[in-house]
């Protein structure tokens, strides 16, 4: 996946137009979805209840989605800290390209990398060699 590929990726949660993290957007059976830590939602003690009306996903192009759903439920978001969610596609679907989801790498060689942004910064971050 090239780093243009992978900006295509990069999703910003917001609550209520304020930006509160990142994730990553991509088409799933018809449907534009992103993946997410938990805590975003669930606040950092897992001890909010997230109303849909209030969160949307902008995407690489400015384009706010509205959040529709959240598949599974808080406990399994506290114990891995991460979400899987459905949006609103206010675009083309195929604006988004799917990512390779894989394991950690075995070989030294290889790294992870991070693509997202910080509260602290004004624009998407990528980390490598993670």
């Amino acid at each position: 996946m090239s780093f243009a590929q992978l900006n295509n990726t990069t999703g910003f949660v917001q609550k209520s137009n304020s930006f509160i993290g990142s994730s990553v957007m991509f088409p799933w059976k018809g449907e534009l979805c992103a993946i997410t830590a938990g805590h975003n939602f669930y606040g950092k003690d897992f001890d909010q209840q997230p109303d849909m009306a209030e969160w949307q996903i902008t995407d690489y192009n400015g384009k706010s989605h509205p959040v529709t759903e959240i598949l599974g439920d808080v406990e399994f978001a506290k114990a891995h800290d991460i979400v899987f969610v459905k949006v609103d596609c206010q675009s083309n679907l195929t604006d988004f390209i799917c990512p390779k989801f894989c394991g950690i790498p075995k070989n030294p060689k290889h790294s992870l990398l991070f693509r997202g942004r910080y509260k602290a910064s004004d624009t998407a971050v990528t980390r490598k060699k993670i």
